[in-house]
């Protein structure tokens, strides 16, 4: 139990850091928010093409769900700016 909890913790550690990566901006994210933010869309990305295709899409499809929830967010935060 205690091993799968790291295992999900450092997965979103580096789906999210890709996707902070792949994402233009300023944004960056401290080390609890990065895999918190991979986890998050690494499950929304997953229901999402398992509702779309029928398969969750296994590490590509937490990237493209991760990254579009990081893009999401600079997206919020650009409006609200302005």
């Amino acid at each position: 139990m205690l091993f799968s909890l790291f295992l999900l913790f450092v997965t979103g550690l580096l789906v999210g850091s890709v996707a902070f990566a792949v994402v233009p901006g300023t944004a960056r994210a401290g080390f609890l928010l990065t895999p918190a933010v991979g986890v998050v869309g690494s499950v929304l990305g997953g229901v999402v093409l398992l509702l779309l295709v029928g398969t969750t899409g296994g590490l590509l499809g937490a990237v493209l769900g991760v990254t579009a929830l990081v893009w999401f967010g600079q997206l919020r935060r650009q409006r609200a700016a302005s």
